[in-house]
């Protein structure tokens, strides 16, 4: 199913490339409907393409997971909820 990934046990990273502008998002990353935590899309400047952010020391039990990114809130600063993702990789970090 869309969002499925086979994850080997250990820990992972989260590695989002997306835009950056003053309408986007705080995307909350989740994996099996749990948070592992939240990247700010927001930029005062108007707009940066190829944002990287990255979420670290994710412990995850090996499995078929779902992933899914969820943007439910944004900066203060924000105009709006957008969000502009261009990829995302999980990569195994650890044992």
């Amino acid at each position: 199913a869309p969002g499925d990934e086979w994850f080997d046990a250990g820990t992972y990273k989260f590695v989002l490339l997306s835009y950056q502008h003053s309408d986007s998002s705080i995307v909350t990353v989740r994996l099996d409907g749990s948070s592992v935590g939240t990247i700010d899309l927001y930029d005062a400047g108007g707009g940066a393409a190829n944002f990287y952010d990255e979420i670290t020391g994710i412990a995850v039990t090996a499995g078929l997971k779902v992933l899914s990114l969820k943007a439910a809130s944004k900066n203060a600063s924000s105009s709006n909820y957008l969000t502009r993702i261009q990829s995302c990789a999980w990569i195994r970090t650890g044992a």
